[in-house]
């Protein structure tokens, strides 16, 4: 699969089967995670992959029912102190993480607004440090079923040539 087909594929999963992935997948996904940019190669990024059921129950009663039904929840963690840029660089470090669980067959969502709220509780439920950021909880696991693809506007649409308004010459 090239990286093109993964984002035509990729979509939001909430419904897991109970079969677990191999842990080893789960850790492909994060060594994906990992190898994404950042600003001046800092690197502010962490992530726990949660797999106790009551952690997962727990961060689902708080965040997401979806979550407690996820073998596995990948929480990223970044520390905005190490760089201005902490969330855009752990928002592309999810975005390789989800796109490789599209390769290796596996579901995920990325759920960061219902989890700003209660940020306080989850740091303490996964002992994240107070000056870090939980940016984003990952739930994984095999999809039970994909959701069907929303549509996306046109190309013609978002696509503009040197300035706001101006269409793309052969792009209808």
């Amino acid at each position: 699969m090239n990286v093109l087909e993964a984002i035509r594929l990729r979509r939001s999963v909430r419904d897991f089967r109970a079969e677990a992935p191999p842990l080893g997948d789960v850790l492909r996904l994060i060594d994906a995670a990992r190898l994404a940019p950042s600003g001046h190669n800092k690197q502010p990024w962490w992530f726990i992959i949660v797999s106790r059921k009551e952690m997962l129950r727990a961060l689902g009663e708080l965040v997401q029912p979806c979550i407690a039904q996820a073998p596995y929840c990948i929480a990223v963690v970044v520390d905005p102190t190490r760089t201005r840029w902490a969330r855009e660089d752990g928002s592309a470090a999810i975005e390789n993480l989800m796109l490789a669980a599209v390769e290796l067959g596996l579901g995920t969502v990325w759920i960061q607004g219902s989890l700003e709220p209660v940020e306080a509780e989850v740091k303490g439920l996964l002992r994240v440090p107070e000056s870090l950021k939980v940016l984003a909880l990952i739930p994984v696991g095999f999809p039970e079923q994909v959701p069907r693809a929303k549509e996306k506007r046109p190309l013609s649409e978002v696509a503009y040539l040197n300035e706001f308004g101006t269409p793309i010459p052969g792009w209808a």
